[in-house]
């Protein structure tokens, strides 16, 4: 059994997927979170959700039992296919999906960026792709029998630059038991209410649960798993949910808290369409003159251009006198506040300014890094979460340009991403979804036809005389937009054995914009579907009919949006098939009235 069901959820940034998958032995469960809620239906087989990234919305679920039926392989081939270019794809499996997998279906999750779909029988499997990617780049984990998988959109150098903080231990300014930490990392983590009410509970333990709890609070994950409950304890006695502040999208969360309180901000970047420097303080007072008097012409001309277009440059704030503190990128009208810390941890440049072990002025023409541009780097650093919705085609290259410049610790998460974007600018750009059949036809006829399960049984649901539903028994539904002469949806619902079809058709009739056409067409006994809400559902489109006989047809073609009953909608007792044959005029007549 299959099914896929269309969604229009919004999801805020940053955006984190999750996702775990489990066969049937070392634990039997698909998982795929997104900010934390899981969106897979945790069904056997391929459990799948598209994800729209410049909308951020949530647009499709499904799931196909491609251990139990050969006929779910066509179907996931089908789905694929018709993934629009772009689409961001995450699949988890669970219990058990190689059974009847064929070379097609293969090939077909290569499209998504997936490679040796080499899956042991009841292995687990979990990828992050996307429609039209190469084969290899997407972000994929194989298990096996005893051994489940995970991964996340979140790149592992991401946790590993800030357990490389704690490590390190620079610019540090707390100690707790003899361990040094920051102060801002420990805020965003426990909250700044509740830092001394931990320090006094950690004071009384034993030193290996301090270093315990604050490697969690570093890197969200415990060196050894057996202190788990008594660290969980302890975060509970002032109030913190363990589990849920070690997931993934809880810590980039923490983290971007930092970035969204503004009043914490210790650090400021300033730029402009002119090039700019990057200054750092020099211990020594005479190898500052020096070097100042190096520059001294290049600097000269600088300030006669800046004369030029009535913007003087002021020098005031390039005589401070801090050792080994970066002050600023400077040289403009644009200023980004950030947090020094976040810099250190995430750029290795950086890191050498403070450090004071780059003992040189870096002076770049950077033309075309603009503050929208730069603004998107710094909240990777928070983040490692890339908003490809504010970087086109002629950014790019800038924006490449800036990872390297400043030496920022990535892995596939970003490039992930990147490889995304010359989509932008193409068909994606105007990806709703929608499957990929558009009409090119200016008038329409539609037809309806309905069989039980003894005299000439079958559905069919036909546009200007083409067939476009399927075979299996249950309702089969197509939805059509004659504005844009799109086939939204086609799909069917069994709802004889089948497991959640009435919410699922619920859930479609709900979400449809006004003025879809729909049309729908029973095979086999889909007596159960008239449930009251159901009926409710179907009324949204016009229909009206409350009940059905066993193994009886059943057939509608109405619009969303129309009132109960003022569509065209049949319904006979086994074994009479019903049919409906009408055009777009006709529908829009009945639907107007």
């Amino acid at each position: 059994m299959y099914f896929a069901i269309p969604v229009k959820k919004k999801v805020t940034e940053p955006i984190v997927f999750s996702l775990h998958s489990a066969g049937f032995v070392c634990g039997n469960y698909s998982n795929i979170f997104i900010n934390g809620v899981d969106y897979s239906f945790s069904k056997r087989g391929f459990n799948i959700v598209l994800f729209d990234p410049l909308s951020k919305c949530i647009t499709y679920r499904a799931c196909f039992d491609t251990w139990g039926s050969r006929n779910d392989v066509s179907h996931l081939v089908e789905f694929i296919k018709w993934i629009p270019i772009g689409t961001i794809v995450l699949i988890s499996i669970k219990d058990e999906a190689t059974k009847t997998m064929t070379t097609e279906a293969v090939s077909c999750l290569e499209t998504l960026g997936a490679s040796d779909f080499d899956v042991p029988y009841r292995g687990g499997y979990v990828l992050i792709g996307r429609k039209g990617a190469k084969d290899g780049t997407g972000i994929q984990k194989i298990g096996t029998q005893k051994k489940p998988v995970s991964i996340s959109n979140i790149s592992d150098s991401y946790f590993e630059d800030f357990q490389n903080l704690l490590n390190n231990a620079e610019f540090t300014d707390l100690e707790i038991q003899g361990i040094k930490l920051h102060r801002q990392i420990l805020s965003c983590r426990v909250g700044e209410s509740k830092i001394n009410a931990l320090i006094e509970l950690l004071e009384e333990e034993k030193p290996i649960i301090t270093e315990q709890l604050i490697n969690w609070v570093y890197c969200r994950s415990l060196k050894d798993s057996a202190d788990e409950r008594k660290i969980e304890g302890i975060l509970r006695e002032i109030g913190i949910d363990y589990e849920e502040k070690s997931t993934e999208y809880q810590f980039v969360k923490d983290i971007n808290s930092l970035y969204e309180n503004k009043s914490s901000f210790d650090y400021s970047i300033k730029l402009s369409k002119t090039p700019y420097e990057i200054n750092y303080e020099i211990e020594d007072e005479e190898k500052e003159s020096e070097k100042e008097n190096e520059n001294e012409n290049e600097k000269e001309k600088e300030k006669e251009k800046e004369k030029e277009n009535g913007n003087e440059k002021e020098n005031e704030n390039e005589k401070e006198k801090e050792k080994g503190i970066g002050k600023e990128i400077k040289g403009g009208d644009e200023e980004i506040k950030t947090h020094k810390i976040i810099l250190h941890t995430r750029s290795n440049l950086f890191r050498g300014l403070f450090l004071n072990t780059n003992k040189e002025n870096s002076i770049r023409d950077l033309t075309g890094w603009d503050y929208e541009t730069l603004i998107v780097l710094i909240k990777f650093m928070y983040t490692d979460y890339l908003d490809i919705s504010l970087i086109t085609s002629n950014n790019l290259e800038t924006f490449e340009e800036m990872i390297e410049y400043y030496q920022l610790n990535t892995k596939s998460s970003l490039y992930f991403y990147l490889d995304l974007l010359p989509f932008l600018n193409s068909e994606f750009k105007q990806f709703q979804p929608k499957q990929q059949i558009i009409l090119k036809e200016t008038s329409f006829s539609f037809y309806a036809y309905s069989s039980g399960t003894y005299l000439n049984p079958g559905a069919h649901l036909r546009i200007n005389g083409k067939k476009y539903n399927g075979h299996l028994r249950g309702l089969h539904i197509l939805v059509f937009d004659p504005k844009t002469k799109y086939i939204d949806l086609n799909t069917s619902l069994d709802f004889y054995d089948g497991y959640c079809s009435e919410i699922i058709l619920e859930n479609i009739m709900n979400i449809l914009p006004i003025g879809r056409i729909v049309m729908l067409a029973t095979f086999g006994n889909c007596s159960y579907m008239f449930v009251k809400k159901i009926s409710k559902a179907l009324e949204l489109i016009g229909g009206s009919k409350g009940s059905l006989s066993s193994h009886g047809s059943y057939a509608l073609i109405g619009i969303k949006g129309a009132l109960p009953g003022t569509m065209i909608e049949m319904a006979s007792k086994n074994p009479e098939p019903v049919e409906i044959e009408t055009t777009l005029d006709e529908l829009m007549k009945k639907y107007k009235n």
